[in-house]
């Protein structure tokens, strides 16, 4: 029996499953895509004028053969970040217990949940406000007085919680500190604020001797710096009185409020000791992920996912474009919608050149920028030394 015509049929079949999958199938997908609006923004923006005719330069000279015009990047690994705690404990260790994670691991959960008992919150309203706010109409008073006690006074009140906080861990100081508080009030010669400051002076110095002020500037002291944003919003303190938790943690002084490291702001449930657990692009553990985070909030608790690159993978090449600030995200799609031709190219000896002007300093003035990528591309040794672009002259 001739089979000729079956294996004929079969070969065209072939064929045309793999057409539509590899060519109508991503074409149409293509062709469907729409610009998205942020507000005011849309993006992508069509091509006009010089961009749009670079773009004939980029392809008519094989530009995209070394300029490859898709942004790669390697593995991303992904987080969830506890960020805020339930008011069971229990029920969260129990939880963790379950998926895998030792609650002994994190200590920053049992410290920050100091910061969430009713205790805290009765001790914090009752002793640590009054005592900045009696020190703050403390300091309003003493602003126009000119003795030197008042000045002397004044220059020890510039930081209210360092003075108050000091007097509630040492005793000593804590008497030297009443007496400068008298003596400048000794001064005043309205006998009305007298009476009035030296009754906020006595609160200042009970709040300052209660046995909790203690115990809880003593726990908060033993939160580095860097880490006290996400006590603060474990706790629950920054969500539920953001100007109480910025003066009691210091968030404005607080390494990184001032361009220096990032303060934490969630933890990290994947990440013990340095070592991250699980991969963003893996299904079976993004399914995972998935289950913890809902258990996570099934307790009262408070996550979120964040995906990164992982500190340890710059060996990657394809990390490459982005460390190099050659794009900042990897290509998607939509980055070709007003693309007639598209043309990704394979290798990547140089940046993305559709995006060049956002990444690249080549001029103070859009003049000075277009004559940049004229010499560049008429003798590119002149621009960048040791390159290995050929002249397009």
């Amino acid at each position: 029996m001739n089979k000729a015509t079956l294996v004929l049929i079969g070969v065209f079949a072939v064929f045309s499953v793999s057409w539509f999958g590899m060519v109508w199938g991503p074409a149409s997908q293509q062709a469907a895509l729409e610009p998205v609006a942020v507000g005011s923004q849309i993006y992508p923006r069509e091509r006009v004028g010089e961009a749009k005719q670079g773009a004939e330069v980029y392809r008519e000279n094989g530009c995209y053969q070394c300029h490859s015009q898709q942004v790669r990047q390697g593995k991303v690994l992904y987080d969830i970040q506890l960020t805020g705690l339930g008011d069971d404990p229990e029920a969260l260790k129990a939880m963790m217990a379950r998926n895998g994670l030792k609650y002994d691991d994190y200590p920053e959960i049992q410290g920050a949940y100091v910061f969430r008992t009713a205790e805290f919150k009765d001790w914090a309203a009752e002793f640590y406000v009054p005592a900045m706010n009696n020190l703050k109409e403390l300091t309003e008073a003493m602003k126009n007085e000119s003795s030197a006690e008042a000045k002397k006074l004044m220059e020890k009140l510039a930081n209210p919680v360092e003075y108050f906080e000091s007097q509630a861990l040492d005793k000593e100081e804590a008497a030297k500190a009443q007496a400068e508080m008298y003596a400048a009030l000794g001064t005043l010669t309205d006998d009305g604020k007298f009476t009035n400051l030296g009754k906020r002076i006595s609160d200042v110095a009970s709040a300052a001797a209660d046995e909790g002020t203690a115990k809880f500037l003593k726990a908060r002291n033993k939160v580095d710096p860097g880490d006290r944003l996400l006590y603060a919003k474990l706790s629950g303190l920054f969500t539920d009185n953001q100007a109480l938790a910025n003066v009691f943690f210091g968030l404005e002084k607080a390494d990184g409020a001032d361009g220096g490291k990032p303060l934490r702001s969630g933890l990290s449930l994947l990440t013990v000791k340095g070592q991250h657990r699980l991969l963003w692009s893996s299904t079976k553990t993004d399914q995972d992920a998935k289950r913890l985070l809902a258990a996570v909030k099934g307790v009262g608790a408070t996550a979120n996912t964040r995906a990164y690159k992982d500190a340890t993978g710059n060996h990657d090449p394809m990390w490459a474009d982005v460390d190099r600030n050659w794009g900042k995200r990897r290509s998607v799609p939509l980055d070709y919608l007003y693309d007639e031709t598209v043309m990704l190219g394979s290798r990547r000896h140089g940046p993305d050149l559709a995006d060049i002007s956002s990444r690249q300093f080549v001029g103070d003035t859009p003049a000075e920028t277009v004559q940049w990528h004229y010499r560049h591309l008429y003798s590119p040794r002149s621009e960048r030394e040791g390159s290995v672009m050929p002249p397009y002259k």
